[in-house]
């Protein structure tokens, strides 16, 4: 069975450009850095939708618990928060944000996946849908 093309293959083959320098199996060095790719801010929220909250049935991106994405070559960081800080589920919720992000985007050797606090999160980061799917007033 043929390996899975990476992400920087898959955009070559889009936009027309050269076949890859190096094979996948040569070691990552500084110059292979070259190589690495920005994943799209998109790819990381739609892997994040995989995440759900155990306590509401709904992911954690229409929750409005994911407060920033940030991507650079080879790398991806994600605020993200709860819906309290004494929210038991903190730990396993960013733990699982980032094996999402591993297991669909493997592109991204570096994944950091931060809780934070500030702002505090409100009900008005939900979505519409998971206003209407919680039964909160009419979005």
């Amino acid at each position: 069975m043929a390996k899975p093309r990476s992400l920087g293959d898959r955009l070559r083959s889009l936009l027309g450009g050269g076949e890859r320098a190096m094979p996948d199996t040569a070691p990552r060095d500084a110059a292979a850095a070259e190589d690495d790719v920005i994943v799209p801010e998109s790819w990381v929220r739609d892997a994040l939708r995989k995440v759900v909250d155990p306590e509401v049935g709904i992911d954690i991106v229409e929750l409005g618990l994911v407060y920033a994405i940030e991507t650079t070559p080879g790398r991806v960081r994600v605020d993200m928060t709860m819906t309290t800080p004494s929210c038991p589920s903190g730990p396993q919720l960013r733990d699982e944000a980032a094996y999402s992000i591993k297991v669909a985007l493997p592109e991204a050797r570096e994944i950091d996946v931060q809780l934070v606090w500030d702002p505090p999160w409100t009900p008005d980061r939900m979505s519409p849908a998971a206003k209407k799917r919680l039964g909160w007033g009419n979005p």
